[in-house]
């Protein structure tokens, strides 16, 4: 199992030189995504035919050598879905925002990393909407500021600080605060702005906070809860790690992104998938 080329650490000129080298090929397909993370999840998926490349610039990076390469169906991209709407025959995408809340929305993924650092497995799923419900108001600032372009700079913003795991009220005033800091107060001006959207939004559904979180937020807030909370010293890359490992094959034919890239590759006639 497993794909047989793996590059990562290449410039964009490299990715497609090399691309061009074997598009030709019956079989190869080449798959680029976001990060090593992503590299290390579909490794074990994708069949061996696939050469995947770590994008040189993230998303953008991703959306531009799949659009050099447009219509050679043998290159595609699979990304966070976070909260684009670009749309693209040769882009796919995670569940829900992105990779980690695909990974979480597992059930066995969910009741396995409770069970390691959670300490209990009676109710995973009451545990993960908790965790959810906190950061869903986080989540809706990140959207609208990827809608409306506000450019809110949320680097420094610090997770540890602003959610308490002896807490689970919303931290939302909290937030605004703390970002408003950060932004040289610019946040509350453009935030009142659409308060009442951002407050007409429904988060009641565990599905429409799993398309909201960031998947960042997510791991971070779990990291700090099992520390608190259990005095498990689990870090964010050990949480996601194990996330990875849980979700085998079996889980990732139940994804819509596995059943996309089935009709893709049916369609296409190029040879994607281990199963």
């Amino acid at each position: 199992m497993g794909s047989n080329s793996i590059r990562s650490s290449l410039c964009k000129e490299d990715i497609i030189s090399t691309i061009k080298l074997s598009i030709t090929s019956v079989k190869d397909v080449h798959v680029v995504v976001e990060g090593e993370d992503d590299i290390r999840f579909l490794n074990g998926l994708l069949g061996k035919t696939v050469h995947i490349y770590e994008s040189f610039s993230g998303k953008l990076g991703v959306i531009e050598i799949v659009e050099y390469f447009h219509n050679k169906y043998k290159v595609i991209g699979i990304c966070d879905k976070d909260y684009d709407d670009y749309e693209n025959e040769q882009m796919f995408y995670y569940d829900h925002s992105c990779l980690e809340t695909m990974l979480i929305s597992s059930d066995k993924s969910l009741y396995t990393l409770c069970n390691e650092y959670h300490g209990c497995t009676d109710n995973p799923d009451y545990f993960i909407n908790e965790v959810l419900l906190r950061l869903g108001f986080l989540g809706l600032l990140r959207k609208y500021n990827a809608l409306y372009k506000w450019e809110i700079n949320f680097r420094g913003l610090s997770i540890d600080k602003l959610f308490s795991p002896n807490d689970m009220s919303s931290a939302s005033d909290d937030i605004i605060v703390a970002l408003d800091i950060i932004n040289n107060g610019q946040l509350s001006i453009k935030y009142n702005s659409i308060k009442h959207i951002i407050d007409s939004e429904d988060l009641s559904t565990k599905e429409r906070l799993l398309d909201i979180v960031n998947g960042h937020d997510l791991i971070k807030l779990l990291s700090v809860y099992f520390k608190v909370k259990h005095k498990k010293d689990a870090g964010e890359k050990t949480i996601a790690g194990h996330l990875r490992c849980s979700f085998d094959i079996n889980e990732f034919i139940k994804t819509t992104l596995y059943t996309t890239l089935k009709m893709y590759e049916q369609s296409r006639r190029v040879y994607l998938l281990f199963a």
